[in-house]
């Protein structure tokens, strides 16, 4: 049921886009060219036939079904890439719910981490991030660039709020 549903979210939303309007243009064109080569492979094996011979018709219809199957195989290689995009809506949804399962892990962690002494490298003078990649600031600035050790205190959402102790280097 729900991938049913999920299939037609998808189709309305692609019937919707450009998309749907430049792959019926592209199919269009590949008919009408696909048709031209027969056409054209049939005027050639009936000019041909006094010249050629059995080899003229060999080689005409060797051409119009590899023209076809070419044409055929390039359309439904645009209709996969035109298709396989998400629908706008839904990418943005899962993008939100990614975002927000991420922050609320990372507050987790960072509130797990009161209390513990880490090595932080500054990247401004209040604010840089330790060695399991969490962004920590300083109660007080100090020197960028260098390591410093620190007490993590509190946390605010993923940020953690820390104060120093000792310089490493």
């Amino acid at each position: 049921m729900q991938i049913r549903a999920s299939f037609k979210k998808e189709l309305m939303a692609f019937s919707r886009s450009k998309k749907f309007i430049i792959l019926t243009i592209v199919f269009v064109g590949l008919a009408l060219f696909s048709t031209a080569v027969l056409q054209s492979a049939i005027a050639f094996n009936e000019a041909s036939d006094g010249i050629m011979g059995d080899m003229g018709e060999s080689i005409s219809s060797l051409g119009v079904g590899t023209a076809v199957d070419n044409i055929a195989g390039i359309g439904f290689l645009i209709f996969a890439i035109l298709l396989n995009s998400q629908a706008g809506g839904e990418q943005k949804r899962r993008s939100i719910i990614l975002n927000d399962l991420a922050t609320k892990l990372r507050s987790g962690f960072a509130a797990s981490l009161i209390g513990s002494k880490e090595t932080v490298l500054l990247e401004t003078a209040t604010s840089g991030t330790c060695g399991r990649y969490l962004d920590v600031r300083l109660n007080h600035a100090s020197g960028s660039g260098t390591l410093v050790d620190i007490q993590i205190e509190r946390n605010e959402g993923d940020m953690c709020i820390a104060s120093e102790y000792k310089t490493s280097s």
